[in-house]
């Protein structure tokens, strides 16, 4: 029987890494690759095996029947007969989430380096999320999955106290017992803390421990992220009220019982478009200067052609799109914080919105809409 779930909420803090311990920490971000990577590769393929299987067309044609408390016992019996079919055909060809931390065991053993910097805990949870993207794949739920390129995956978790990477005190050991793999990274902690929200969340229960990697202004940045058991502190109290929204591309209408207000979406972003305009130019000179096989005499690109050459320049230059990119994507992230906590705390706390679809709106306005 599934474990209900209890509240929990997510503490950021930045973390202090010198030399040594950031070069430790790339080489084990940049192996974090693998293990998603083979748990894709197997169970998609395992995956592909169970669909090919007659039976499994047999239970996909089966009434899908209905449970609850409004079902009838026939439509319930439907249900069982065909959620039991499928599982027969989960456990049969091992598409499971045990299944994959069993896979991904067997090749960090085989291999000579890879046990030493990923520990088997940190193996499961990079499993878990690999085997989770292909079951909602398998669910339709989801696109099919992509492999992870080198240095693509941004997080690192523990699975909890017993982790090889957990919170000690007030620092984070990574490692465990042999000192030859032991990492102590320690956070910044805010001196100030007006609101209490880090002693709040030093206080807590910490169920387990995520490491972060950010690009920050050209260079590897670390932070560490405590998750949790409880509520995170209440700043401000909202108002009990009910309370409607309805989100335009450049304006949102908030409605209550007692008042309305028609705000900007996002008032305090104004991006640079001129300087983004300029680093895309000089992005794309450097593209043509390095890669003349790929263009065509008019210009055009080569159908079927890649980019193989990236010299520095270049580097340096996406290095700087990237960084006005990610700065712009923090303003956006605390303007949309804002707006909620002005509905929250002036209008009410339940919120009736319409569903609104991101994709249709890049589809209508095109990718500008970010």
């Amino acid at each position: 029987m599934p474990r209900k779930p209890r509240p929990t909420f997510v503490h950021e803090m930045p973390l202090r890494t010198d030399r040594k311990q950031a070069h430790a920490l790339n080489k084990r971000f940049d192996v974090a690759h693998f293990p998603y990577n083979i748990v894709v590769q197997v169970m998609l393929e395992r995956l592909a095996s169970m669909r090919a299987d007659p039976r499994f067309t047999a239970a996909c044609k089966m009434p899908k029947g209905e449970k609850g408390e409004d079902a009838t016992p026939e439509q319930q019996e439907q249900y069982e007969a065909r959620k039991e079919a499928f599982a027969l055909l989960r456990k049969e060809y091992a598409f499971s989430e045990a299944a994959s931390h069993k896979v991904v065991a067997e090749h960090i053993r085989a291999s000579n380096y890879l046990d030493i910097l990923i520990d088997s805990h940190t193996a499961q949870t990079l499993a878990s999320r690999a085997f989770g993207a292909c079951d909602r794949y398998a669910l339709g739920k989801g696109g099919k999955p992509r492999f992870k390129g080198l240095g693509t995956i941004a997080s690192i978790e523990g699975k909890g106290e017993t982790s090889p990477l957990q919170w000690k005190d007030d620092h984070v050991v990574w490692g465990g017992k042999r000192r030859d793999r032991r990492l102590v990274l320690r956070p910044i902690f805010d001196k100030r803390d007006k609101k209490g929200v880090e002693v709040h969340a030093l206080s807590s229960r910490v169920k387990y421990v995520r490491i972060l990697r950010r690009r920050v202004k050209g260079e590897w940045g670390y932070f560490l992220q405590l998750v949790c058991e409880g509520v995170p502190v209440k700043r401000f109290e909202t108002r009990d009220e009910e309370a409607a929204i309805d989100l335009g591309p450049s304006t949102a209408a908030i409605v209550a019982p007692d008042r309305a207000a028609l705000v900007s979406f996002l008032p305090t972003i104004e991006e640079d478009l001129a300087a983004k305009r300029i680093l895309r130019r000089a992005l794309d000179r450097s593209r043509r200067a390095t890669n003349p096989q790929c263009y065509n005499e008019d210009g055009t690109w080569k159908k079927g052609q890649r980019q193989t050459v990236r010299s520095k320049h270049y580097c340096a230059l996406r290095a700087q799109l990237a960084e006005q990119e990610r700065a712009m994507a923090e303003r956006r992230d605390r303007a949309h914080g804002q707006l909620s906590n002005i509905v929250m705390r002036d209008f009410g706390r339940i919120v009736k919105t319409e569903k609104l679809s991101k994709k249709a709106w890049q589809k209508m306005w095109g990718r500008r809409m970010k």
